[in-house]
């Protein structure tokens, strides 16, 4: 699902209808709008680095850990999701295995903190020398888009619009891309890559 609605880049591109942009019928110019906004939304999922629909009742996602991964600070053992805010999670196994035959145990001995992404270990330590040492499944996104990420996804689809409009009008060689309108209001939500080890 897209990140704004047909209605709101239609009210955004104000009295243009369907037949200013070629379009033979109001059902026609809507699909190609849905497909616009898609399109943005997945720009947008690009330049953020999330997951497709991370900002729409957020995604699934399963991370397994290798034991180096596994840090320690003043509140016990932990391992840093990559994605956050984490919304839930559904599933947290620890390897009591090796590498070569990895044998998956649930614990429910964990505690999350939503906004960081920590997931500390409340009993138990996970082998620090395995390469798989955790796994975890859960959910990290937003349950509604963000009002600033929905303003891009608008303002991209009805920027392109006015530049196609343009382009129809005056019959110039290259038609326009679809690109992101503004980059600014994404900043926050963007994912930075952290190397640790």
């Amino acid at each position: 699902m897209g990140y704004t609605t047909v209605s709101d880049v239609k009210r955004r591109i104000g009295n243009l209808d369907y037949d200013d942009f070629g379009f033979e019928d109001q059902e026609s110019f809507e699909n190609y709008l849905s497909k616009l906004i898609e399109q943005a939304s997945r720009l947008i999922d690009g330049y953020c680095g999330v997951p497709q629909g991370f900002f729409d009742g957020g995604c699934l996602l399963t991370e397994t850990f290798k034991g180096s991964d596994v840090r320690m600070d003043g509140l016990g053992c932990f391992v840093k999701l990559t994605y956050t805010p984490v919304l839930s999670v559904s599933k947290v196994e620890v390897n009591k295995g090796s590498d070569d035959e990895p044998d998956w145990r649930a614990t429910v001995d964990y505690v999350v903190e939503s906004e960081t992404g920590r997931l500390y270990f409340t009993q138990e330590t996970p082998s620090l020398a395995l390469r798989q040492s955790v796994r975890v499944e859960y959910s990290a996104g937003y349950p509604q888009t963000p009002g600033d990420v929905e303003a891009v996804a608008t303002d991209t689809v009805s920027v392109f619009l006015l530049k196609l409009l343009g382009w129809l009008r005056r019959e110039r060689s290259e038609p326009p891309a679809l690109t992101l309108s503004k980059e600014k209001p994404l900043n926050p939500y963007r994912r930075h890559l952290t190397l640790t080890g």
